[in-house]
């Protein structure tokens, strides 16, 4: 995956489309390429991403870099951090 190589900003909304990608590797590829980026817009889509058992552990290592918290891979306690932090947070970008 090339945008997994472009730590860009400009690479985030691709990546995000890219989770949905029918393939398990490419989804994995396209946290971890959020991971790095480390865009505050990946958060909602990366915790959703929980929830895919192929690339559930790339999400969590994403969410831990962009976000510095560690939920591990509890859904519900990613969600309502988020849901209680995003506005703020959402704003420090």
């Amino acid at each position: 995956m090339v945008l997994g190589n472009i730590e860009d900003e400009t690479a985030v909304e691709p990546l995000i489309t890219a989770m949905s990608d029918t393939d398990k590797k490419a989804r994995s590829k396209a946290a971890k390429a959020l991971g790095k980026i480390g865009d505050t817009r990946a958060v909602g889509p990366l915790i959703a991403f929980l929830k895919d058992e192929s690339a559930r552990t790339g999400a969590r290592v994403a969410l831990e870099k962009i976000t510095g918290k560690d939920f591990g891979r509890d859904f519900g306690k990613w969600q309502e951090w988020w849901e209680e932090n995003k506005e703020d947070f959402l704003k420090e970008r």
